[in-house]
């Protein structure tokens, strides 16, 4: 850089600048209160701004401090003409009120102003501050009373609410358990009369069937006990028939043969009578009738007691 007679040559830096500031005063009602913040600044780029910073400000540090006292000056002229409510409420304003004031001076100094910000707002007493919060304590702590009086009421009708749901729900489900039982029980009673009465329309029919069957069975029993009695009747009529036809035989051959013939037949025709007797003795004691003496008095009484026999047997 070429430089004249005389001519000096400056570096001016252009980075940007970060100040911290406190004021401490008393508002209109007489309490104390401490404002912190900070102040960002540059040196001016346009036009003559970096001649007018090296003739106003010799080095960064003067200028830091300066602008530094400059802040807490105004703070201290807006505090002192505000309650502490409107101060800690109002920290844009302050912000604003700094920013426009300082702007319109420093300016001339060939400095621009990035921000201002305004960080902290404290009280200065402890017993002041503590006072301030007791109606916002309390303020705060009767709206919580009241939003958990709220949800507990709420919490009460819903609790009975569902209380009362849950035993109409309950109550619904025992009717309708109730009613399901006695269908069922009305279901297994309906099943129960249709096998009873299934079981009598079966036990009738068995009776039925029994009384036919039997009704049957003693008329074939009749038929046969009939047909037996028919066929005893014709045997004992074709016995006696046979009998007659062997006595008349007999009779003739008696009267052709001699009489030691006769006799001789006549304990054969004995012999074959005993055999067919089931006896396994027999004793005579007297043989003589009107008719006759000796063998053939007895052969038509033992003819008798055979047939009676073969009756018998074959009645059994």
């Amino acid at each position: 850089l070429f430089r004249g007679f005389g001519q000096n040559v400056v570096t001016m830096p252009s980075t940007i600048h970060k100040v911290l500031f406190r004021a401490d005063q008393v508002t209109s009602e007489m309490q104390g209160v401490i404002v912190q913040g900070f102040v960002m600044w540059q040196i001016y780029r346009e036009g003559d701004g970096p001649f007018r910073a090296y003739k106003n400000i010799q080095s960064p540090e003067e200028g830091n401090e300066n602008i530094a006292r400059m802040a807490e000056s105004i703070l201290r002229a807006q505090v002192a003409n505000m309650t502490i409510k409107e101060v800690i409420q109002n920290r844009e304003q302050l912000r604003d009120k700094v920013r426009a004031d300082m702007m319109s001076v420093i300016r001339g100094w060939g400095v621009w102003l990035e921000t201002v910000e305004v960080f902290d707002i404290k009280v200065s007493s402890q017993s002041l501050f503590n006072d301030m919060q007791t109606k916002h304590r309390m303020e705060t702590h009767r709206a919580a009373e009241q939003i958990r009086l709220a949800v507990e009421h709420e919490m009460r009708a819903e609790r009975v609410k569902l209380d009362l749901e849950s035993s109409k729900n309950s109550k619904q489900a025992e009717t309708e358990k109730n009613i399901f039982a006695a269908e069922q029980a009305l279901k297994q009673e309906q099943q129960q009369e249709k096998l009873v009465a299934e079981q009598q329309r079966i036990a009738l029919f068995k009776l039925e069937n029994d009384r036919t069957l039997k009704m049957k069975k003693a008329a074939i029993q009749a038929e046969l006990d009939e047909t037996q009695t028919k066929r005893a009747c014709e045997i004992k009529s074709l016995q006696a028939d046979n009998d007659l036809d062997i006595l008349k035989r007999r009779i003739a051959v008696e009267a052709t043969m001699s009489e030691a013939s006769l006799r001789q037949a006549t304990l054969q025709a004995s012999t074959d009578i005993f055999k067919s007797i089931p006896l396994s003795s027999v004793k005579l004691v007297n043989c003589i009738t009107p008719q006759g003496t000796g063998w053939d008095s007895l052969l038509p009484g033992l003819a008798t007691i055979s047939n009676n026999l073969q009756e018998q047997a074959a009645s059994k």
